[in-house]
C-alpha cells in the first residue's frame, strides 16, 4: 500500500460530486490518471469562481503543472478531446506536455455513435437510455478485437485494415454508403488526429509506477458510479466498463500494491438518470423539491436526475467491493429542513426481509424498502466549518452512517 496515492470512486449512481472532490484532492497532486469510462457523464468544477464541465481530461487539467494521463480503460473519443484541449487553451490554461494518453486506449469513432443511436432506436420500450456518445460501442469493438487504438493511426496499412473491418462489421448502420467509401471516411476521419494523439502518446502504467515509486502524490479518478459498474452494478442498466475498483488496475496498467487511500464519494440522499431499478425513489413533490433544491439536472446531457433516500444496501456493498478507507459525503445541505430522513436498511421481497442486493434486475425493480426513520433538522447545514456547528439531527446522521458503514467520514461537501 502506497501512502502516496490515492483512489476516488463513485458509491451510487454516478453524480455523486466526485468532481469537486477531485479538485480539491487534485491540488496537492503531482498526477492526476482516469483509468475508465468515457465522454458519456462529466465532472463539474469550479476553480476561482470559473465554472469548468470536463467529460474526458482529468480533472487536474485545471491546476498548473499537474501531469494528466487517461488509460487504457478509457474511451476515448477524439473530437472532444481536442474540444476540451482547445477550450482550456482559449481560456488561458496551458496542456501542453501535460496530458498523456496510453498507446493501448481505444478511441469512439463517428459509427460508434450512429451504431448507439441504431440500437438504442431498435431496443424500443427495452431502451437503457444510453447517452448516444458511442461509448457501448467502442468498448464492444474492443472484445471483438476490431476497435482502433490510439498507436494504430501511425501504421498506414494496419489503420486502413482496421478501418475496412469496422465499416463492414457496422455496415448496418450507413446502409447507403459502400465499403470503400464507409473506409475511406473513417480513414481520413482517424488520420486527421494524429498530430494531437502523436503528441501525447505514452505507456501510462510504468509513467504512473515510476512517479509513485519516486515519492510523487498520484490520484486515480473514477468517472460514474459503482453501481453503474457494467459487471457489478444494476445490469444492464449500467455503463459499459468498470468503474469500480476492480477497474483501475486494467485501465490503467497498475498492480493492487500501488493503491494507497480509497475515497468513496457518496451523496447524503440518492439519485439515478434514466432507467433501472431505484427502490428508494421518492417519486412525490418532495422528489421534485430535492431535484431542485440540489440541482440535479446531467451535466453533459441536462437530463433530470430521479432522486431517492438513501439506500444502505447498495451502498455497504459498494463500499466493501472498492475496500473504500474513508467516505465523502456531499449535498447533506439539500436535507436542510426536512422533517424526517429516510434510510433503506433492508428491503422487502415476496414477503421475506433481504438484506442484500437482488441477483436480477426483475426482483430488484419489485423489491420495496425497509426504512429507518431519522429525525430531520430545521436550522441549515450550509456555513458550517466544524462538527459541533451542525444541528444535532444532522451529526446523528453522520453518525449512523459511520456506524453502519464502518468507514470514517473523511469530507462533507
Amino acid at each position: 500500500m502506497r501512502a502516496n496515492s490515492t483512489a476516488v470512486l463513485g458509491l451510487q449512481w454516478g453524480d455523486e460530486g466526485k468532481g469537486k472532490i477531485i479538485d480539491y484532492l487534485s491540488e496537492s497532486s503531482d498526477a492526476v490518471a482516469r483509468f475508465g469510462g468515457g465522454s458519456n457523464a462529466g465532472h463539474t468544477i469550479v476553480v476561482n469562481g470559473e465554472k469548468f464541465i470536463l467529460r474526458l481530461l482529468p480533472s487536474g487539467v485545471l491546476h498548473e503543472g499537474k501531469l494528466c494521463f487517461i488509460g487504457t480503460g478509457v474511451a476515448c473519443d477524439p473530437e472532444v478531446l481536442e474540444s476540451e484541449i482547445s477550450a482550456l487553451n482559449a481560456r488561458g490554461i496551458k496542456t501542453e506536455g501535460r496530458i498523456f494518453v496510453d498507446f493501448a486506449t481505444q478511441l469512439v469513432l463517428p459509427i460508434h455513435k450512429a451504431r448507439d443511436s441504431y440500437e438504442e432506436t431498435s431496443r424500443g420500450k427495452g431502451a437503457i437510455d444510453t447517452t448516444k456518445r458511442g461509448i457501448g460501442p467502442s468498448y464492444a469493438d474492443r472484445v471483438t478485437r476490431i476497435g482502433v487504438r490510439v498507436a494504430d493511426l501511425f501504421v498506414p496499412e494496419l489503420l486502413e485494415s482496421k478501418a475496412r473491418n469496422m465499416a463492414e462489421f457496422h455496415k448496418v448502420c450507413s446502409p447507403l454508403a459502400t465499403i470503400e467509401e464507409a473506409t475511406a471516411k473513417l480513414t481520413v476521419y482517424m488520420s486527421k488526429f494524429k498530430p494531437l494523439l502523436g503528441s501525447m502518446i505514452a505507456d501510462t502504467g510504468p509513467r504512473l509506477m515510476e512517479l509513485i515509486s519516486s515519492g510523487k502524490k498520484v490520484l486515480f479518478e473514477g468517472a460514474q458510479g459503482s453501481l453503474l459498474d457494467v459487471d457489478y452494478g444494476t445490469y444492464p442498466f449500467t455503463t459499459s466498463s468498470h468503474t469500480t475498483i476492480g477497474g483501475l488496475f486494467t485501465g490503467l496498467g497498475l498492480p493492487p500494491d500501488y493503491l494507497g487511500e480509497v475515497v468513496g464519494v457518496m451523496k447524503s440522499y440518492m439519485t439515478r438518470v434514466g432507467h433501472g431499478p431505484f427502490p428508494t425513489e421518492i417519486t412525490d413533490d418532495l422528489g421534485e423539491k430535492l431535484r431542485q433544491k440540489g440541482a440535479e439536472f446531467g451535466s453533459v446531457t441536462g437530463r433530470p436526475r430521479r432522486t431517492g433516500w438513501l439506500d444502505m444496501v447498495a451502498l455497504k456493498r459498494m463500499i466493501k467491493q472498492n475496500g473504500v478507507t474513508k467516505l465523502a459525503l456531499t449535498k447533506l445541505d439539500v436535507l436542510d429542513g426536512l422533517k424526517d430522513i429516510l434510510v433503506c436498511e433492508a428491503y422487502e421481497l415476496d414477503g421475506k426481509k433481504l438484506e442484500v442486493i437482488p441477483p436480477n434486475h426483475p426482483d430488484f425493480f419489485r423489491a420495496k424498502p425497509i426504512y429507518t426513520r431519522l429525525e430531520g433538522w430545521d436550522s441549515q447545514v450550509a456555513g458550517a466549518t466544524k462538527l459541533d456547528q451542525m444541528p444535532s439531527q444532522a451529526r446523528t446522521y453522520l453518525d449512523f452512517i459511520e456506524k453502519k458503514t464502518g468507514v470514517p467520514i473523511w469530507l462533507i461537501s
